[in-house]
């Protein structure tokens, strides 16, 4: 995910397609998250991807939550 940083928000939008959610932030920055589904062992989980845009349209950071190794 680190490799989307820099990158222009139309761009990622076409590789990811449209997020689960978009949160604007009073800074002018937008966050996407994807929600993602998966399952192993120990049953069916759900874990989040999140990307921050600058008011520019650049990605500038990411995160995630509870997702497979």
């Amino acid at each position: 995910m680190q490799s989307w940083v820099g990158h222009d928000e139309s761009e990622l939008l076409a590789r990811w397609g449209s997020p689960d959610l978009v949160t604007e932030l009073k800074s002018g920055e937008k966050v996407y998250t994807w929600k993602r589904i998966w399952s192993n062992q120990y049953g069916v989980r759900q874990g989040r991807q999140t990307f921050t845009i600058a008011p520019n349209g650049k990605v500038t950071h990411w995160s995630y939550e509870n997702m497979p190794r």
